[in-house]
């Protein structure tokens, strides 16, 4: 891939997220219980609660399992998000909590010589997950938020002289903590998400509360 496409690429991927999301994630909906079909009671799914708008193209659905689990889906024409955690009630309330908070995305740093995954002049690795799938859109921030390359397109906005710290940010927000960067004799750095969750798709409930009220789940904040 020449460098004019992967700007372009990146380009995409900043626009969409920083303009055409905000208008399209619709959220704040009641949700109606729905009739448990077998595959959910197979599951061991206490409730299963879903919205769908008029057209038919956008749909929520949270499954309640009776483990405490919870899965969370969201479907629109142009994007499809989903979340995981614990679930708990509590007069009438219901509490989200995800399994990976919102600023805390564990993560790794490596160092090597192996230039498989750099492209160009820099000095950052593609960012891969536990599996070693690629995450092309994750960028990296160098020692301050205002300084942030994309390792993918070898792209940077801001400049430094020397590497102190570094943390991933994604295009949903979520962040893994500020990680130091060792002195070592490798030239380049490797940093990897430590799970297998698809972070880029993975939508934030953190203490999110529902009112439970006649078979539906009304939000009571909105928090994503």
């Amino acid at each position: 891939m020449n460098n004019s496409i992967r700007k372009q690429l990146a380009c995409s991927i900043i626009i969409f997220w920083a303009f055409i999301m905000p208008s399209i994630a619709l959220c704040g909906q009641d949700l109606k219980m729905m009739k448990l079909t077998k595959s959910d009671i197979r599951e061991n799914v206490r409730w299963r609660y879903e919205f769908t708008d008029k057209t038919g193209y956008y749909k929520e659905t949270i499954f309640l399992y009776k483990n405490g689990r919870f899965k969370y889906f969201e479907h629109g024409c142009l994007f499809n998000f989903y979340s995981t955690g614990k679930w708990e009630i509590s007069n009438s309330i219901l509490v989200l909590n995800n399994d990976i908070k919102k600023e805390d995305v564990p993560a790794s740093i490596s160092y090597s010589n192996d230039t498989t995954d750099i492209f160009g002049l820099s000095i950052f690795g593609i960012v891969r997950n536990r599996k070693g799938e690629s995450i092309s859109s994750a960028f990296v921030n160098i020692n301050t938020d205002s300084v942030r390359c994309l390792p993918a397109y070898e792209l940077c906005d801001g400049s430094y002289k020397t590497i102190d710290s570094v943390r991933l940010i994604f295009e949903n927000g979520f962040t893994s903590k500020w990680m130091k960067v060792l002195k070592r004799p490798e030239k380049y750095i490797f940093i990897k998400v430590e799970t297998d969750l698809e972070i880029e798709s993975y939508i934030s409930f953190d203490n999110f509360k529902y009112r439970l009220a006649r078979g539906l789940l009304k939000p009571i904040e909105v928090n994503k």
